[in-house]
């Protein structure tokens, strides 16, 4: 179940960033991305790159700035970036943190292509997200331009921008209001996202401002390698269910939309794991029926709408199926062991 492209929540720090200064609310702009604002405060966690993606262009409409992924790019930093970011800051040479950037995207973006193409004295850092998600979200893409360039500046300081940089997305105007991107020739519907670095940036030594030992060094690598694709794809599924149980978002096809993929590739994924949808809808529920049960104020009526019942005897019935009693005598029994 690893062929579902998966991205670090801590990767949109800049766009909520950005949507923060904007003050568009961000919590209506994740639901339409059909993502809990729970997220934000688990900046490691993985969750579908198409969803992360959607949420992005989903930004750009509330913001109503057709430069919008630029812009919020620059609210980006790399050390903000988790384990990944982290390894990246404390790279010894510009080679070193796009070599490590190389080696390491899959772990952090499974959706995310990135190499190095050498022509005479320049190097080109070249990206491209799988499937050709490109097309659908601009915004996407020239955000994540911003995040290579801001990489780049880590070793040559601010003050260097681009001079040459390939786009596969239509021309966006006023692109040289971006200060960034001010003398740069930029080529539009190109083939992949490209940036062109003087070959001898290459040996520059990164300039780090923060502390960071061989412990936190090896922790950052062991999490990132350690990732088991198939438990986290399927907690990200179950966190999609889990944020869209109130609003009724519930039908496998609304699922695979948001994953970005067929009925049939979700329903073989599951079937590969030996697990059905329905079965997992219901694993939801019981998890998060378990959970508010815990709290005697909250009432079984309350709790059956907030899992997606409408009627509370139907929550009983389900609840008395997965259990074998009933949610009142649930929470009256785990009273008792608490007292």
């Amino acid at each position: 179940m690893t062929d579902i492209p998966l991205v670090r929540v801590n990767v949109l720090h800049g766009v909520t960033a950005f949507l923060q200064q904007l003050d568009v609310p961000i919590d209506r702009v994740l639901m339409e991305a059909k993502l809990s604002p729970v997220i934000l405060h688990e900046p490691d966690t993985l969750i579908p790159l198409k969803q992360a993606l959607h949420l992005i262009e989903t930004a750009a409409a509330h913001a109503g700035i057709a430069h919008f992924g630029l812009v919020a790019g620059q609210q980006t930093q790399i050390a903000k970036m988790g384990a990944l970011g982290r390894l990246l800051c404390h790279s010894l040479t510009l080679y070193d943190a796009l070599q490590t950037l190389i080696h390491l995207v899959h772990s952090y973006n499974s959706g995310d292509r990135i190499w190095l193409e050498y022509q005479e004295d320049t190097v080109w850092l070249c990206r491209r997200f799988i499937y050709k998600l490109e097309a659908e979200h601009p915004q996407a893409v020239h955000y994540s331009l911003i995040i290579l360039i801001h990489l780049v500046q880590l070793a040559t300081g601010i003050q260097w921008q681009p001079t040459q940089i390939h786009l596969p997305t239509y021309p966006v105007s006023n692109t040289h209001q971006i200060e960034l991107l001010a003398n740069a020739d930029i080529q539009f519907n190109q083939d992949k996202t490209a940036i062109a670095i003087p070959s001898n940036l290459l040996s520059l030594p990164l300039r780090s401002n923060f502390d960071y030992n061989q412990h936190q060094r090896e922790r950052d690598y062991s999490s990132l390698h350690s990732s088991d694709l198939k438990i986290i794809f399927l907690e990200s599924l179950k966190q999609i269910i889990k944020s869209q149980l109130k609003q009724g978002y519930l039908s496998i096809d609304s699922t695979a939309e948001i994953l970005g993929i067929s009925v049939r590739t979700l329903q073989r994924q599951l079937s590969g794991e030996n697990l059905t949808y329905s079965y997992l809808i219901d694993q939801v529920r019981l998890e998060c029926s378990l959970t508010l049960l815990s709290d005697p104020l909250n009432k079984v009526a309350d709790i059956a709408v907030e899992i997606g019942y409408r009627d509370a005897s139907n929550f009983t019935r389900a609840f008395k199926r997965w259990t074998g009693i009933s949610p009142k005598a649930y929470s009256l029994n785990h009273l008792h062991i608490r007292t």
